[in-house]
């Protein structure tokens, strides 16, 4: 399993992570006003980069050490808003890695 660096965007964003398995990854976001857009709901941007940080997460630890990846694509679709003074909590999971593409 490759060991997982310092993540800088945890700091930036300000989400912790919670869990980390091999393949799996939970991260944390305790939401406020700093995560807010301008009708005063969690920024669609901040919900994708959690999630996306979850989703490496859980990739990185199915990897070898020194190995790298990158996300190629990523789609969410967002059904409700999500209000500040929440908890946001990715929970990801990754399909053992493949070739070129996972």
């Amino acid at each position: 399993m490759a060991k997982l660096r310092r993540l800088q965007s945890a700091r930036l964003i300000g989400f912790e992570v919670i869990s980390v398995k091999p393949g799996e990854a939970v991260v944390e976001l305790q939401t406020s006003e700093k995560h807010a857009n301008p009708m005063g709901t969690v920024h669609g941007g901040v919900l994708c980069d959690i999630a996306d940080a979850a989703m490496g997460i859980a990739y990185a630890a199915n990897l070898a050490e020194g190995a790298s990846f990158t996300t190629l694509e990523l789609k969410i679709i967002f059904s409700n808003p999500s209000r500040t003074h929440s908890c946001a909590q990715p929970h990801a999971s990754s399909n053992k890695a493949n070739g070129r593409f996972s």
